[in-house]
């Protein structure tokens, strides 16, 4: 909400201006138009408007109009370029320009460029202070003009690579392919008139009557002149609005000219000290502050960076990032959390002794909540590859089919569930301890005598090898009952371990489901599992 240049006066073609004076405008509108801001002595007028193609209906208004810019002698046309690479890291360079009528090149006091070049959102938040075409500069419009109003030759413009310099005095700050950043304000501040309201104004003043626009308010004035029209070509969007007019840009930009407010991108160096400050400081204070006071702490560097951002920009113009220091500073709070997790210090700081026993208990309880005891069995047939060679593919089928058929009707007797198939390994679940799970091992050793009588097409008959582990799972989506999945535990893990131990027609379980089991004298010691060092039992037979 800062002010706006005094020294600024748009003139709109508007909807209003359009419904009485018909759409395309006549050009012989433009010439009087400009005669009239000539009578009012304007210092400087531009148009946001490319008059590149001749009237060929009424070819003698193109000549009107060159005659009204020649005659007036500070009027800025307008001229375009197509701009191929536009993520170069230079100054744009253009080998096509689309220029106003050859008459209007002759007898205008300059050229302006309208380009506008909106960032990946399709947002116009920066405009190319110069384009070169056939190594010379072309500046913008709003450039253009605030050197005609200044009275600033192209000779005293410097063009650096981060930076133009007008007459040594106004250095608007710019990247490596010399764009600015338009610094928008929502202060509606701009003197403005329609083209109707205007052309009416001067024929009211001409016949003795008070006009509806002072026309001694354009005395001295820098006026830009464009479309803004609803449904017209020149609308654009901008951080004000999805649909601005095009000749706001130019105006805005010329304001930021005028009084020398630019905004200004921090340097990477700059940025990355108040980063540094801001995420060690936090760390630091993280470090010293009970656990409870986190989350406060951490909300108010936040929000402090954040005020920071703002306030430098609203005072110097100075933009900093804010996006990714917010997002390092979360990291940062995350770290400094997981560091006190693991060295279980966070427990202790800030708490009584008292509280920090209900705590933990609180949070066994919870853990508990949301746990249960699961048993895996894994089975797998023993030297699967050789049984396979040289059966055909229809018997393989056949039998492998059966065979699973078999084992999921065995596991569902025991109050199982298939958990997991891959290849001709399967794994089930079991609720609670190991018993259904032996049950169901047993069971699968008894029918498969009988299987490979009756059912089984190989020559060899089928032998399997078989692992059982109790443990404690996270409940999760993936262990429903009845339900699938690969979820990453060592509960699972130990049983395919013990699976892989087992000889052919072996049940191996684990000293944990032993623990858990009644019928312990059915299994007797085997030894380690070197690889998880955990010690290993195994069915009699």
């Amino acid at each position: 909400q800062r002010k706006i240049s005094p020294h600024i006066v748009l003139i709109k073609i508007d909807d209003a201006t359009l419904k009485d004076l018909g759409y395309p405008l006549s050009r012989d509108f433009y010439a009087l138009l400009i005669d009239i801001l000539s009578k009012a002595k304007v210092r400087t007028a531009g148009f946001d408007i490319l008059f590149a193609d001749p009237d060929r209906v009424n070819p003698q208004y193109d000549t009107l109009l060159s005659v009204m810019t020649e005659e007036a002698g500070n009027v800025c046309h307008a001229v375009a370029f197509e701009i191929k690479d536009e993520r170069t890291n230079s100054h744009f360079h253009s080998e096509e320009m689309l220029s106003p009528l050859p008459q209007l090149v002759k007898t205008a006091r300059s050229l302006g460029h309208i380009n506008t070049i909106p960032d990946l959102d399709g947002v116009i938040r920066k405009v190319p202070v110069v384009i070169m075409h056939e190594n010379k500069p072309y500046f913008s419009l709003a450039t253009q003009m605030v050197m005609d109003y200044l009275k600033i030759p192209p000779t005293a413009v410097k063009i650096a690579d981060k930076e133009v310099t007008l007459d040594n005095k106004i250095r608007i700050p710019t990247n490596r392919r010399g764009e600015v950043l338009v610094n928008y304000t929502t202060a509606k501040g701009f003197k403005e008139c329609s083209l109707i309201s205007l052309l009416r104004s001067f024929r009211t003043l001409k016949e003795g009557e008070i006009p509806e626009f002072n026309l001694a308010d354009l005395e001295d004035k820098l006026v830009l002149v464009g479309v803004t029209a609803t449904g017209t070509s020149d609308l654009k969007p901008t951080p004000l609005s999805p649909v601005s007019p095009g000749l706001l840009v130019h105006a805005h930009l010329a304001d930021n000219i005028l009084k020398g407010v630019f905004i200004r991108k921090a340097s990477k160096g700059v940025n990355l000290l108040i980063l540094l400050l801001f995420s060690l400081s936090m760390c630091l204070l993280l470090s010293y502050s009970a656990l409870k006071r986190f989350a406060i702490i951490f909300i108010g560097f936040v929000v402090g960076y954040v005020i920071l951002s703002f306030i430098v920009y609203r005072f110097i113009g100075l933009w900093i990032d804010t996006i990714k220091p917010c997002l390092v500073l979360s990291l940062s709070f995350l770290g400094v959390i997981s560091y006190q997790l693991v060295r279980g210090e966070w427990l202790l700081k800030g708490f009584s002794l008292e509280e920090t026993v209900r705590i933990k208990a609180d949070i066994d309880k919870r853990m508990g909540d949301f746990s249960r005891e699961i048993t895996f069995l894994d089975v797998d047939i023993a030297g699967s590859t050789k049984i396979k060679e040289g059966e055909a593919d229809a018997d393989i089928i056949y039998t492998f089919g059966e065979y699973h058929r078999l084992l999921d009707k065995i596991a569902l007797e025991n109050k199982g569930s298939l958990f997991s198939r891959a290849g001709d390994g399967v794994i089930y679940k079991f609720s609670g301890d190991a018993s259904q799970a032996v049950k169901t091992c047993i069971k699968i050793k008894e029918s498969l005598v009988d299987f490979n009588k009756t059912v089984n097409k190989f020559r060899h008959p089928i032998v399997v090898r078989m692992g059982v582990n109790t443990g404690s799972i996270l409940i999760d989506g993936t262990l429903k009952d009845g339900g699938g999945g690969k979820v990453p535990s060592r509960t699972i893990d130990l049983a395919g371990h013990l699976q892989k131990e087992a000889g052919p027609n072996e049940i191996l379980i684990s000293e944990e489901a032993l623990n858990r089991l009644k019928e312990k004298d059915l299994f007797e010691e085997r030894g380690y599992l070197q690889k998880d060092k955990i010690k290993v039992y195994r069915y009699k037979e």
